[in-house]
């Protein structure tokens, strides 16, 4: 059992978090996009919509990432909170007196983003860990061990 030192994730974390994640999930409509965009100006046609959709897409997800990671409504999200883990659960604690209790095999993905471990509860819901939420290399090595891989390789 380890417990991880309080942490607050600030709004301009979460949304570099929230748009690296979306990028990365969703690079190969990008990718075709540009391609469409470069295909469309090397015609030399007057007709822009494809150039336009290339450009604003991007932009519309930024600010979607943006609006979602700073609104008050996600104030639950930039909470103090710290978790106590064991084999069998993860129990997370709020400065605002909120708990919550979730079971190992609840979680059907883990995955890592930099320096952010999540583990999915559901498709759009999930827990985030930062490395140095962990008292010591041990209790980090042990959460890869025995929360992290496990949930990774369905061994829960």
């Amino acid at each position: 059992m380890i417990t991880t030192r309080q942490v607050r994730f600030e709004s301009k974390e979460l949304f570099k978090l929230f748009v690296i994640m979306y990028f990365k999930k969703r690079w190969w409509l990008f990718a075709l996009l540009a391609t469409i965009m470069v295909v469309e100006l090397s015609r030399n046609s007057s007709d822009y919509f494809y150039v336009f959709i290339a450009v604003s897409l991007p932009i519309v997800v930024i600010i979607k990432c943006y609006s979602y990671a700073y609104s008050a409504q996600n104030n639950n999200m930039r909470v103090v909170r710290h978790h106590v883990i064991n084999e069998e659960e993860i129990n997370t604690y709020t400065t605002d007196g909120s708990t919550s209790q979730i079971k190992l095999g609840k979680f059907i993905k883990a995955e890592r983003q930099g320096k952010y471990y999540l583990l999915y509860i559901s498709k759009g819901q999930h827990m985030i860990f930062k490395k140095e939420e962990f008292e010591s290399e041990q209790d980090w090595q042990w959460f890869q061990q025995h929360v992290f891989l496990r949930i990774q390789h369905k061994r829960v």
